[in-house]
């Protein structure tokens, strides 16, 4: 075998098969046998994934990680500690007066492999950590959000039932409109046909009725219809313009214009020296 081994895929004067039969993988061919095939390798992933309960699986260690894994945690139990991290140890819940949320405090405790200046440098960091915690952490008092949550929850239940009091109002007020237009419209069946109009049989406030009991039409209602209308002629004739009177109509009323003022300064005169008004004489100027 010669010292350099050629590469058979790119060897233009190879005429074999470019690999081995024996290290040819089957990449992406169809089945031989249709009747007896593999369960992919997705598919047993998945299946197992769901008889774990969905819980994705811890990667496998090696003996020598078992193994180390099982000294540290008998070393742990002898020392008192933890296996997660640091032992954790909890304040007194009736410690704080204001309600606040007990922290954990951690208890520093150097691990059996644990060097000197590595338990300083995780102790160090873990004060640091607390430290910022502490800094950016909100002074709140559970109580006081307490008491605001549950002042915002009464608040906004009273908005809503003032929204939907308002909605129900605008509901009825609705279905009050649509009855009222209900039962002024008139439904015409297909195919009617009317001849008339309706007939009112309410008799409208200021329509003349029909005669009464006591009430009849008499003649001398007959007679009296001219006379009335002469009073409305008269009537007509008082309220008439200045400018619609004749020329001598006209003169008399400037006349008797002029005789009312000077009747009224005579009886102002008289009130002033204290003696009693002569009578004025009254004209009435419609009968003219």
């Amino acid at each position: 075998m010669g010292k350099h081994k050629k590469i058979k895929a790119v060897d233009p004067f190879y005429f074999g098969n470019r690999k081995q039969p024996q290290n040819r993988k089957v990449v992406n061919q169809a089945p031989r046998n249709t009747d007896d095939q593999e369960v992919p390798r997705k598919l047993r992933e998945l299946m197992q994934w769901k008889q774990q309960g969905g819980k994705l699986g811890k990667s496998k260690k090696t003996p020598a990680q078992q193994e180390r894994t099982e000294q540290l945690k008998g070393n742990s139990k002898k020392a008192g500690a933890s296996t997660e991290g640091f032992p954790v140890r909890r304040v007194d819940p009736d410690e704080p007066e204001d309600g606040r949320a007990v922290e954990k405090v951690p208890d520093f405790e150097r691990k059996p492999w644990e060097s000197e200046k590595r338990f300083v440098e995780r102790m160090h960091m873990a004060t640091q950590v607390a430290y910022e915690k502490a800094k950016w952490m909100p002074d709140v008092n559970p109580l006081e959000e307490e008491e605001k949550k549950k002042k915002q929850k009464e608040k906004t239940k009273q908005h809503v039932n003032k929204k939907r009091e308002k909605l129900k109002a605008k509901r009825k007020e609705k279905a009050e409109e649509e009855e009222e237009q209900r039962r002024f419209t008139d439904h015409v069946q297909f195919g009617e046909v009317v001849s008339q109009p309706p007939e009112l049989t309410a008799r409208p406030r200021k329509a003349a009725g029909k005669n009464k009991t006591g009430k009849k039409a008499l003649l001398l209602n007959s007679l009296l219809s001219p006379k009335s209308k002469s009073t409305s002629t008269t009537s007509s004739k008082k309220n008439r313009k200045r400018k619609d009177r004749s020329a001598a109509e006209q003169r008399m009323l400037d006349a008797e214009r002029e005789r009312v003022v000077q009747a009224y300064r005579t009886a102002k005169k008289a009130k002033l020296s204290g003696t009693a008004p002569p009578p004025v004489k009254k004209i009435i100027i419609g009968d003219l």
